[in-house]
């Protein structure tokens, strides 16, 4: 019996916004509250009020409620400020936290001049 792997593309966006490099950056990582819809995508059962990404690789990526809960969305790869951040999106399919690494899809964000 043989196996086959799938083989699945690489979904890319690319979006201009007319800012230095840096508040980009800032913008996307530390300010992800101010653009992220909180009120519709989230996974804990309390309404987030944030969406915080620790600033290192390792660091969490996660979401905070107002009562101080957190629910986890993955990990942080890759900090490369302020050209580069990469995650691992540890969501499954039905919008529940997966702490194995295996199972993550990686997001990659560049920034560039």
């Amino acid at each position: 019996m043989t196996t086959k792997e799938a083989t699945v593309e690489a979904v890319r966006k690319s979006i201009t916004v007319d800012v230095p490099q840096e508040r980009a950056f800032e913008v996307f990582t530390s300010g992800m509250s101010r653009w992220w819809p909180l009120d519709s995508h989230h996974i804990g059962e309390t309404e987030p009020t944030e969406a915080v990404v620790e600033p290192r690789a390792g660091g969490r990526w996660f979401e905070r409620a107002a009562d101080g809960t957190e629910c986890e969305w993955g990990r942080v790869i890759a900090w490369e400020p302020p050209e580069r951040v990469v995650f691992a999106w540890q969501l499954g399919p039905e919008w529940k936290y997966d702490p194995d690494p295996a199972m993550s899809t990686e997001v990659e964000g560049r920034f560039v001049s």
